[in-house]
């Protein structure tokens, strides 16, 4: 009677998110349910793995380390590492067994926080950007200030770097990211495209404050004009400083 056997007996539910698991192509864009499920199971295998060894307080600093974020390979690939036995047990844990039940784990989490239906974890529910000003960290200003919150795909581990804070659940806030995208072909520089989380002015109550942060979340890029003569004189603004 194993552990994937113990997964059937729970019903359609937990196979439909296992199997979308299985199926699931390793990115993580906004409507993926296998990038929920995997990133809830990956922090569960590393508590099953770890704590018993760290405690509480200190897996709880452990986990979301440059450390061990640059081990979990490492880690994953070695059958034979003593972190995979619990040490407050007479037998011997494995690897396999902590992924199961790390799995297992994931799906009891995730269905009774996020919903029972693996149709409502998709990552973008959980995985959001909000861009927060100094002033808007205080109700209600965070209504004017902040950009946000969106959907957004990426992850830690991806080309996509959109970090955030490992747990069984989320939510994923994304802590920090790319500041701007550039696409450049040097033979052709006024063919450049680039696009900023918010936008170019600091201005809350300018147009431009937050007219690409829609575009950034999209992985949609505008035209870098690099042509003065091509700039609407109204974009000039002139700075008059008062007497």
């Amino acid at each position: 009677y194993t552990d994937i056997e113990k997964i059937k007996s729970k019903g359609p539910v937990y196979m439909q998110a296992m199997n979308r698991l299985t199926e699931w192509n390793g990115e993580y864009d906004v409507q993926s349910t296998g990038a929920t499920i995997y990133t809830s199971m990956l922090y569960h295998i590393l508590k099953l793995a770890m704590e018993d060894e760290l405690g509480e307080d200190q897996f709880k600093k452990t986990v979301n380390s440059v450390t061990l974020r640059s081990s979990i390979e490492t880690l994953f690939f070695n059958e034979d590492s003593p972190w995979w036995d619990n040490i407050n047990t007479e037998e011997k844990e494995s690897r396999n067994q902590l992924f199961r039940e790390g799995l297992q784990l994931a799906m009891d989490d995730l269905s009774e926080n996020i919903g029972e239906s693996p149709d409502n974890w998709h990552w973008g529910k959980l995985h959001t950007l909000t861009h927060v000003h100094p002033v808007g960290r205080q109700e209600p200003f965070d209504k004017v200030f902040n950009v946000g919150p969106f959907a957004k795909s990426g992850g830690n581990e991806v080309v996509d770097k959109e970090n955030f804070l490992y747990s069984g659940h989320g939510p994923y806030n994304i802590r920090s990211g790319p500041a701007m995208r550039l696409l450049l072909d040097f033979a052709r520089p006024e063919e450049a495209l680039s696009v900023i989380p918010t936008g170019q002015s600091g201005n809350v109550m300018s147009r431009h404050y937050d007219d690409q942060a829609v575009l950034f979340v999209q992985g949609k890029y505008k035209v870098q004009e690099m042509d003065k003569s091509k700039l609407p004189a109204d974009r000039i603004l002139h700075l008059k400083p008062g007497l």
